[in-house]
């Protein structure tokens, strides 16, 4: 159902902009642009009793929204028909639009004229991006589950946006070899996707699989299984997925509070403009390439084989598996994830087909004039 006071998303947009001249054939830009949305929609569960039944005490009191009872002990599986206000109807959504979005993008830029006529281009762009929920796509139920969650599901809370590449480098190379022939070079170097650490089931008991795992502290947890597997895994795993883990020691994960490895890209652009349309070489016949490094990684090293070159990964973002519950404790048995944060070429992750592509274009239009110089004219 809707909201009563459902509108149309907005967003308000700035931008500052600054170019200077560098040296001769030479320019460099910066560019700040800011984006507030207002407005943005989510999701809220209206069925969902308004107090829990209990909470973690080992989890930093993490709330549970059915009764302890209600939890299977040897499997730690729970039905949420408990944390229903109406225990006849599973959930009742309510679209709203009362959240925010909020993003700034700083971008250095470089441009220049090299040697014989290569026009080289460089940039970096900088990007700060937060929101309530990062969902656009498709049903309510999954939009209700989209924003992971370490307490109450329906205060959304702020949170680095799914959407967000803190860093990208972008360089593009055009080389002339003849009047008629040039090849261009483009490459990229994008910062990592963000994820959470999260819980492989339903752990609150709200219907949804969008539980942020709790970071347990291998010097303090009393789960002598659970502090070996934590200190294995804080010892075997790469600096960026260990530095996440030990500034969260002993609390609920934040959201997108990791990040993915970086993500780099090559292609190659070939563009011949013949003299078929008269002088101006109007027409251009190009043939460009599409994720080559992964064309290169297959011709390589055979599909069976491939090193991920020009793969979009996507790290494994289960921390923690549920194995148990204790209802005297209140606490659930877990097993940790020796994998998190590992990305593979056979796991998560996008893989965009090698492509060559061909393209036409041709310029229609009057010749533009030809205008004389200013000290020509009698």
């Amino acid at each position: 159902m809707f909201d009563h006071g459902f509108t149309a998303p907005r967003v308000w947009r700035a931008s500052l902009g600054f170019v200077q001249r560098l040296w001769e054939r030479s320019w460099g830009t910066f560019e700040f642009n800011y984006a507030r949305g207002v407005s943005q929609y989510g999701f809220s569960d209206l069925n969902l009793v308004r107090q829990p039944g209990f909470t973690l005490p080992e989890e930093a009191n993490r709330p549970v929204w059915v009764s302890p009872d209600s939890i299977v002990p040897e499997t730690g599986a729970l039905s949420s028909s408990s944390s229903r206000i109406h225990p006849d109807f599973g959930k009742a959504l309510a679209i709203r639009s009362d959240l925010r979005s909020d993003t700034k993008q700083l971008t250095l830029s470089f441009a220049g004229a090299a040697a014989r006529g290569a026009v080289v281009r460089l940039s970096y762009t900088l990007t700060w991006s937060r929101d309530q929920s990062s969902f656009a796509c498709c049903v309510a139920s999954q939009g209700f589950s989209s924003p992971t969650t370490g307490s109450d599901p329906n205060a959304l809370e702020w949170g680095r946006s799914d959407l967000e590449r803190r860093h990208a480098f972008l360089g593009t190379v055009a080389y002339p070899l003849s009047s008629g022939l040039e090849i261009g070079v483009i490459a990229g170097l994008l910062s990592g996707i963000p994820y959470t650490p999260s819980v492989d089931a339903d752990i609150n008991g709200d219907g949804s699989r969008n539980d942020r795992a709790f970071i347990f502290d291998p010097r303090t947890t009393t789960d002598t299984t659970v502090a070996r597997s934590m200190a294995a895994l804080l010892a075997s795993a790469p600096s960026g997925v260990r530095a996440c883990l030990e500034r969260q020691l002993g609390r609920i994960a934040g959201r997108n509070s990791c990040t993915g490895p970086w993500q780099p890209s090559f292609d190659l652009q070939l563009n011949w403009r013949p003299q078929w349309f008269g002088s101006e070489r109007r027409l251009t016949l190009s043939i460009l390439t599409v994720n080559l490094l992964g064309g290169i990684d297959a011709w390589m090293h055979g599909a069976d084989q491939l090193r991920g070159w020009g793969y979009a990964s996507a790290p494994d973002r289960v921390l923690l598996y549920v194995q148990g519950f204790d209802r005297a404790t209140l606490s659930y048995r877990y097993g940790v994830n020796g994998r998190f944060g590992s990305a593979t070429t056979t796991g998560n992750g996008v893989i965009v087909p090698f492509q060559v592509g061909f393209q036409g274009r041709v310029a229609i239009g009057p010749r533009r004039p030809h205008r004389p110089r200013a000290d020509r004219v009698p």
